[in-house]
C-alpha cells in the first residue's frame, strides 16, 4: 500500500467532500464543499493520501444509540468511507475501518454503527445487522384510515422553517425505539430535507411526517408519487393522525417510502384494506459492531432474571457442529454484563455481537452461522435478550 494514513484537518474537507461525491456517483458542484462545515468534524476522520491526493477516507459522528430498556449507549455513527477505484485491492479500506476502531476506543464510544451503501462489505470487519428497513408502497386510491378511528389534527408547514421543531419531536421519539439513533441538527436537516424539491411537513403534537412529490398527469388523470422523507410518532394517536393526512392528498396514486413503516409498524392494522400497502424490499438498516461487549450489555435491560456466559470467536461463520475458537467471553446477568473465565453458554462471532444486543434471536443468530449453542442455552439466550418490539432505524448517515 503506497497510501499513508492520518487524522484529518480543517483544510482536508474540500478534498474529502469531493472525492466521497466522485466515489458515490454524485455530480459535483461548487455548493457541495459547503456540507463539511457543518456535518463532518474533521477531528473524527482519518484520511489516506498518495502524495498530495487524498485516495480514501472515514470518520464517524457523535451519536446516541436506544437500546431494550430506553437506556442509550455513545455510538460512534461510521460514515463518509470510500476509497479511490485506483486504490482498491491494498488493504486501504481496512485500515481506515481499524483507524475508526481506535478513534472509537479513544472517544470512549463502545459500539460503532453504519448504513451501508453494499452489503457485502462492512461483516468481515466484525458488523453484524442489527435493524432492517421496510420498503414500502401504499396505494392510496384503495384505502384509508379506519372509519372507527378519529383522526386527530395536524398542521401543515414548510419543513426547512421548523427544523428544530421537527428535531425536538424527533428526540422525544428515538427514546421510545430501540435501534434509533440521536441526531444533530445538521444531521437532522440532511435526514429531511432536500435541496433539489419542495418539502411538504405536517406536525402533530406527537409526531412529524415529511415528504416530497413526484408529480405524473397521465394526460388528465393525475396519479402522483409521494416519498416519505421521514415519519415518526411517538404515540399511536400521533401515527394515525399523520397516515390519515397522507391518504388524504388530492391527485396521488402511491405513497412510498424506505423507512417509514417499521418491520412491525402497526400502519396494516389502521387500514380500511391491509392488502394496499406493499413491503417491495426488506434491506438492511443498522449495522452495529461492538467494540466494548461489557459496556455495552451492561447499558440495556432484559426481559428474565438468568444469567448467561457469552464466547466471541473472530471466526466469520460457526457451523452447527464446529467448535470455534473463543478469543474473548463475558457474563451477562440482569444487572449487567462483566469479565468471566468460565466456559460459555453461548458463542458468537464479533458481527453476531451487535444483533444481540438489540434483541436479535440468539436461534436466528445460529441458523445464519452467527452464533452457536445447545438448543436449551439458546433457548435460554432467546427469553433473555428478545424484547416485545422488532429494532428499527430510520436515520440514515
Amino acid at each position: 500500500m503506497t497510501a499513508s494514513l492520518r487524522r484529518a484537518k480543517p483544510e482536508d474537507l474540500e478534498q474529502l467532500v469531493a472525492m466521497d461525491l466522485r466515489n458515490f456517483g454524485v455530480t459535483i458542484l461548487p455548493a457541495d464543499a459547503e456540507i463539511a462545515d457543518d456535518l463532518l468534524d474533521p477531528d473524527r476522520f482519518v484520511v489516506a493520501f498518495d502524495g498530495d491526493q487524498m485516495v480514501g477516507a472515514g470518520g464517524s459522528y457523535q451519536m446516541d444509540l436506544t437500546v431494550p430498556g430506553g437506556g442509550t449507549l455513545p455510538l460512534s455513527g461510521v460514515t463518509w468511507v470510500s476509497v479511490l477505484a485506483s486504490h482498491r485491492r491494498q488493504g486501504l479500506l481496512r485500515s481506515i475501518m481499524n483507524g475508526l476502531d481506535e478513534l472509537a476506543v479513544e472517544l470512549e464510544e463502545p459500539v460503532l454503527g453504519l448504513t451501508a451503501s453494499e452489503g457485502p462489505i462492512y461483516e468481515r470487519f466484525g458488523y453484524g445487522i442489527a435493524t432492517r428497513t421496510r420498503v414500502t408502497t401504499v396505494d392510496r386510491r384503495r384505502t384509508g384510515i379506519r372509519p372507527d378511528l378519529e383522526p386527530e389534527r395536524v398542521r401543515l408547514v414548510e419543513a426547512e422553517e421548523h427544523v428544530d421543531e421537527l428535531l425536538a419531536i424527533y428526540d422525544r421519539y428515538r427514546l421510545t425505539q430501540v435501534g434509533e439513533v440521536s441526531r444533530s441538527e445538521p444531521v437532522m436537516r440532511e435526514q429531511t430535507i432536500s435541496a433539489k424539491k419542495r418539502n411538504f411537513a405536517a406536525i402533530h403534537p406527537d409526531g412529524y411526517a415529511v415528504w416530497s412529490v413526484d408529480l405524473a398527469w397521465h394526460d388528465g388523470h393525475p396519479a402522483h408519487t409521494v416519498w416519505i422523507k421521514d415519519l415518526v410518532a411517538v404515540t399511536p394517536e400521533a401515527h394515525v393522525a399523520l397516515w390519515h393526512l397522507l391518504l388524504s392528498l388530492d391527485l396521488v396514486g402511491s405513497i412510498n417510502g424506505r423507512t417509514a413503516v417499521a418491520p412491525d409498524d402497526l400502519l396494516p392494522s389502521i387500514l380500511t384494506d391491509q392488502r394496499a400497502l406493499r413491503t417491495t424490499d426488506l434491506n438492511d438498516g443498522l449495522w452495529l459492531k461492538v467494540a466494548d461487549p461489557i459496556a455495552a450489555f451492561s447499558a440495556r435491560d432484559y426481559r428474565t432474571d438468568d444469567r448467561l456466559v457469552v464466547g466471541v470467536t473472530d471466526d466469520l461463520r460457526i457451523g452447527r457442529a464446529a467448535s470455534p475458537p473463543v478469543t474473548d467471553r463475558f457474563v451477562v446477568t440482569g444487572a449487567g454484563a462483566g469479565p468471566t473465565d468460565e466456559e460459555p453458554d453461548i458463542v458468537l462471532t464479533r458481527a453476531g455481537l451487535g444483533p444481540l444486543l438489540l434483541g436479535t434471536s440468539a436461534t436466528v443468530l445460529t441458523d445464519g452461522g452467527m452464533a452457536i449453542g445447545d438448543d436449551k442455552a439458546l433457548n435460554r439466550a432467546d427469553l433473555f435478550f428478545g424484547q416485545a418490539r422488532a429494532a428499527h432505524c430510520r436515520t440514515g448517515f
